[in-house]
């Protein structure tokens, strides 16, 4: 028998109702009123492909390795990419949204090796509609996108919170792969496998954390040693203006002074003219710029140059090629060291103690990760003036003698600076006055 209430509760109960407001509405197809959307995985794939594109890496060896990636962020010119990929070289590039752009390596996440990478100027960027949180079920089957467009249909065979297995319906999976959410949006990129797991899915609820930190948001300003150290690094991997001053010029002068004598010296040794002029003004905002990470990323002509040269290839292991500079636990190629360091940089940094020496001096000593995951730590010697600290790149005698017991070595003593220079000053003499003349070849008889 039907439950009777009384006529005062049946009122209540329809005011409710009345006062609430309508409900929600659910989303409804086209013309059919009250029925839910399905999942499109085609419609899901098409609105996806403009936002996987081509990553070119221009390596130290000359050859050229090829992956995929998804932009994640169109405002900023921001896409995830491989780490293993893109570090160790002399320039990066990414074809798409109809074009080739230089592009620079920001934020990096060293335990799942993805890495994000800017795109200055890159226009008509299509991004995925949301980055998916929620892990596939097993038997779940999704497509996987490739950045030349290729669509292989993958089934789940399990996910977890780190990752996703998947197995192709046919061919193979291939690393940079995008793993799309038939209802629209990335769920996850196909990460490069390790001795002990094969190639995998990467979750994408992982990059959300990566992304934040290459948007280089941070409160902190430049008003005590601690926060400089965090602001700049913050500033520095987006480039651009805004990490001016981090680097303090006074001490470049006499390195740049160093390095012109030097380079006079090589150039002369070379081509037998010793009164070739080198010009030492505008060395000083230059150099400040290489150490800020301001400096433009290298032009993507290369690109057009190697197309088709050369077949993907694999990379070389993991630090096959760079030393270990004894003094930090860093490991860097020294003959390559402002750009290694800035690949260190990427995968994050540590302020582990800070020390103030009067009022217009401090050590700062911070730590990282290398590439195959060890630590390293350094002390860096910053200097107060107007109010705003600044990194001293060249600590002096005195400064060095401050340093507080047991702390690691610094490694901004200048030596390494000198010699980065000087080949940058020897190539600009090459490029104005011209290289050594060829040695005419014997003819052959």
């Amino acid at each position: 028998m039907p439950t009777q209430y009384p006529a005062a509760m049946r009122l209540s109960i329809l005011l409710m109702f009345v006062l609430s407001g309508p409900a929600a509405a659910a989303p409804k197809l086209p013309g059919l009123p009250g029925v839910l959307a399905k999942p499109d995985p085609d419609a899901a794939v098409a609105a996806m492909k403009p936002a996987v594109a081509t990553v070119h890496h221009l390596r130290r060896d000359g050859s050229v390795e090829r992956h995929f990636g998804v932009w994640l962020d169109a405002d900023a010119g921001l896409m995830l990419a491989l780490l293993d990929k893109v570090v160790g070289g002399e320039a990066i590039a990414v074809e798409g949204a109809g074009g080739i752009h230089s592009a620079r390596l920001v934020a990096a996440d060293g335990q799942r090796r993805t890495a994000i990478l800017q795109v200055p100027g890159a226009e008509g960027i299509a991004q995925p509609d949301k980055i998916v949180l929620r892990y596939p079920k097993a038997e779940e089957i999704l497509p996987l996108l490739s950045g030349d467009g290729k669509v292989v249909d993958v089934t789940v065979v399990a996910s977890t919170e780190h990752w996703i297995e998947v197995k192709p319906a046919e061919g193979y999976i291939e690393e940079g792969a995008a793993l799309v959410d038939p209802r629209g949006g990335l769920m996850g990129v196909v990460v490069p496998g390790t001795s002990d797991l094969p190639d995998r899915v990467l979750p994408a609820v992982h990059v959300q954390s990566l992304l934040e930190r290459a948007r280089g948001q941070t409160s902190k300003t430049r008003t005590s040693p601690t926060n400089a150290q965090e602001a700049c690094l913050a500033m520095a991997m987006r480039g651009g203006t805004a990490a001016r001053g981090c680097v303090d010029p006074r001490p470049l002068k006499d390195i740049i002074e160093g390095a012109a004598v030097g380079a006079l010296a090589v150039y002369a040794a070379r081509t037998g003219d010793a009164d070739t002029p080198l010009s030492r003004s505008g060395w000083n905002e230059r150099v400040a710029a290489m150490l800020e990470f301001r400096a433009a990323p290298e032009s993507a002509s290369w690109v057009e140059q190697t197309r088709g040269e050369l077949p993907p290839i694999d990379p070389p292991g993991l630090d096959e090629h760079e030393l270990i500079y004894d003094r930090s636990g860093l490991r860097v190629d020294k003959d390559h060291l402002l750009d290694d360091w800035r690949d260190r940089v990427s995968l994050g940094v540590r302020v582990v103690e800070s020390v103030q020496i009067g009022e217009d001096e401090a050590w700062v000593r911070i730590a990282g990760d290398n590439l195959d995951r060890s630590e390293w730590s350094t002390s860096r010697h910053w200097v107060a003036c107007g109010g705003r600290w600044s990194l001293d790149v060249a600590p002096n005698d005195e400064a060095l003698a401050s340093l507080p017991p047991g702390w690691p070595a610094c490694l901004d003593e200048g030596d390494w600076l000198r010699g980065v220079v000087m080949n940058e000053m020897i190539a600009h003499l090459d490029k104005v006055y011209g290289g050594p003349e060829d040695e005419e070849e014997e003819p052959e008889e």
